[in-house]
């Protein structure tokens, strides 16, 4: 004999208000927006303002970047600008002159 048990959640019609109540505060947090454009927007910017004839290095867009715009530096930033230019170049938004490709 097997004995199967099916667990239902028990409705309390308090706990949905206050689950409901904290969801949309969680929900309206989170959909502030940032105080920048998209990374992308970003690095074109800089490529175009900096009007290096060969390209512009990863440190003088990241300088520019910091210098233009409100971000704070460390980690976080270096890993997003890192992906927004792996993606740039998978999508031919930029390109890779020399280095790594």
């Amino acid at each position: 004999m097997t004995t199967e048990s099916v667990i239902q959640p028990v409705e309390d019609s308090r706990k949905d208000a206050a689950t409901s109540i904290v969801a949309t505060t969680l929900v309206a947090s989170f959909k502030k927006g940032a105080d920048h454009p998209s990374y992308e927007n970003m690095i074109t910017a800089a490529i175009l303002n900096l009007k290096e004839r060969k390209g512009s290095s990863r440190p003088a867009i990241k300088k520019y970047i910091l210098a233009n715009y409100k971000m704070n530096p460390g980690n976080q930033f270096d890993y997003q600008i890192s992906n927004a230019i792996r993606r740039g170049v998978a999508k031919n938004v930029f390109s890779l002159p020399k280095g790594k490709r």
